[in-house]
């Protein structure tokens, strides 16, 4: 089975030292890439979080964000009290002396420098946040990955169907490909032995076989024909069997397809053929829009 590249997953805990939330997401990437939006104080983590969060996701970009909000023993033990009380002291000072009332919020104090530095975060509380970070973080990743998952299965189905369109048409074109070259071939014989008969000239009939039966060698797309449906049958195959990173594979055939299928519509000897080859490139097309989703 198959993964989608696009996924989302969250989750949240607490631990004593505060609180985290974690969002992730995945969009198309031709790798592994890793974007995280992390608090300051777990920065230093940043490295270890992308080879865990690399144990989940093979190719795609992969975005992180995570929110932390301390406990009030945390605020506790960071908050600078003089600090703080020196600035509402020269708040009141100077709106006291213009008489103008004003608010304050909490939030806005504690982001006064100095009043709260979360890089001095004691290293007891910062491993404590760490561990609770990694189980929130794998929990967000599994609803992640239980959605990419899914979103395969129904892009799996979708590239399935589109296979089974190319294997019927390349049938139908087999079917009619002998009857489309001998007509062919009778169509060069007439219109070659029209105007040699008007100019007069008298060829060797022999000579005139062999030219007549190269001419129409060159219209004959069986070889084209089997390795197009070679390719359909190993996508397919590569389909059913889950492996990381499968997409970069079915890319490559998919891109083989399209090469094959460009050779054959320009070789085909009637206008019928060319038709079904036009159909042909057009289910190729929608399978290689769609497989650039998978992981």
């Amino acid at each position: 089975m198959i993964k989608s590249m696009t996924g989302y997953g969250r989750a949240a805990g607490d631990c004593a030292a505060g609180s985290l939330r974690v969002e992730v997401r995945t969009v198309n990437y031709k790798n592994f890439r890793f974007s995280p939006q992390l608090p300051d104080f777990l920065r230093y983590k940043e490295t270890e979080l992308e080879k865990f969060a690399a144990s989940f996701v093979a190719r795609g970009n992969l975005y992180l964000n995570v929110e932390a909000g301390l406990s009030k023993d945390a605020v506790g033990r960071l908050l600078d009290g003089e600090k703080l009380h020196s600035y509402i002291d020269a708040v009141c000072k100077v709106v006291g002396e213009g008489g103008i009332n004003v608010t304050a919020e909490v939030s806005g104090l504690l982001g006064l420098p100095g009043v709260m530095d979360l890089n001095s975060l004691p290293d007891d509380m910062r491993g404590e946040m760490y561990g609770c970070l990694e189980g929130v973080l794998r929990e967000a990743l599994l609803g992640l990955d239980e959605m990419r998952r899914s979103e395969g299965e129904s892009l799996q189905k979708h590239l399935l169907t589109l296979c089974e369109s190319v294997q019927q048409r390349i049938v139908e074109l087999s079917s009619m490909l002998p009857d489309a070259l001998r007509a062919y071939q009778l169509r060069l014989e007439e219109r070659v032995e029209k105007l040699l008969g008007e100019s007069g000239i008298s060829p060797e009939s022999d000579s005139l076989s062999r030219e007549l039966a190269l001419m129409a060698e060159r219209s004959d797309v069986a070889e084209e024909v089997e390795r197009l449906d070679n390719h359909i049958k190993q996508f397919k195959k590569i389909l059913g069997e889950y492996e990381q990173a499968s997409g970069k594979k079915l890319e490559f055939l998919a891109q083989e397809m399209h090469r094959e299928a460009n050779t054959l519509g320009s070789k085909l000897p009637s206008a019928d053929l060319v038709h079904l080859a036009l159909e042909i490139k057009s289910d190729i097309h929608r399978l290689r829009e769609q497989v650039m989703n998978v992981e």
